[in-house]
């Protein structure tokens, strides 16, 4: 039998049971079945991916395994929390933080970053899981990043055939994903050169997007940096910090798609600020 405040502290659906403040084995299952949408490896088969199918399968491989010790587990954990009056605050910030950054990592592993995921019929259930996952936990971290980042993901798809026209709008968008994608890893391994990176793409975009700023998605991608660009200030403690170089973001050359007579897409269906999980 596991400890039951180790299960609590390494067990990400149980700290999402805790957080809900729903012990039943009926919403236990709920979880498991909205997560199994969002990380099935078979969701998103693409030819050349193998390496990227075999994490994704891992990822799958752990989460049926905490789904089967939370749920031998219950019981105890029941308990333990009801039977002691404790309830949501056993979850601290640490593991609040944890579980927004994942959510995280699940957007950019489906890659809802590119239009060209976001628009397809068959991952529409899942896109729509995942960003609801993000505000579920945004609210419990920082409530602020919701409205910034909802408004930037409606620009991006709404604004799509306009903005991809334009050198420095694009630009301005690739670093600031990899400033994105960037501040995730350094949630995780706290390295200072990742820090660095981060804030490099971050400064860089902000350059190019602020001479678009009547437009909306650069509007909201300036919006989005300045909500990273002060959690990267939370994360490192507001420390100076001084590391190998990093790779400078403007080196990057943003791989263009030409799409001409590009029609304006339907817009997304994202979840409201108040939404919860997806229906099961």
């Amino acid at each position: 039998m596991a400890d039951i405040e180790t299960l609590i502290r390494k067990n990400s659906i149980v700290k999402r049971l805790i957080a809900e403040g729903n012990l039943s084995q009926e919403y236990l299952k709920k979880i498991f079945r909205n997560l199994c949408k969002i990380t099935h490896p078979d969701l998103d088969k693409k030819p050349g991916e193998e390496a990227g199918r075999e994490e994704a399968g891992a990822a799958f491989i752990r989460l049926k395994d905490e789904y089967e010790e939370a749920k031998s587990n219950l019981e105890r954990l029941q308990s333990y929390l009801l039977g002691n009056g404790r309830g949501g605050d056993v979850l601290g910030a640490r593991d609040i933080e944890r579980m927004f950054y994942d959510s995280l990592r699940h957007y950019l592993a489906a890659g809802l970053y590119s239009v060209r995921m976001r628009i397809r019929p068959e991952l529409k259930k899942r896109n729509e899981l995942i960003l609801r996952e993000i505000v579920y936990w945004a609210k419990l971290h920082d409530p602020v990043f919701i409205g910034v980042f909802l408004i930037y993901n409606k620009t991006y798809l709404r604004r799509f055939s306009e903005w991809q026209r334009r050198d420095n709008l694009i630009k301005a968008q690739k670093l600031f994903q990899r400033g994105f994608s960037t501040t995730v890893e350094y949630a995780g391994n706290k390295s200072p050169h990742t820090l660095r990176t981060a804030r490099l793409c971050f400064s860089d975009a902000t350059s190019l997007a602020g001479s678009l700023k009547t437009h909306p998605l650069a509007r909201s991608i300036l919006e989005c940096i300045i909500w990273f660009q002060a959690e990267l200030d939370r994360l490192s403690g507001k420390k100076d910090v001084k590391g190998g170089e990093a790779e400078s973001p403007q080196a990057l050359e943003p791989e263009t798609e030409t799409v001409d007579n590009e029609p304006e897409y339907p817009e997304p269906e994202l979840p409201d600020d108040d939404s919860q999980n997806g229906e099961s």
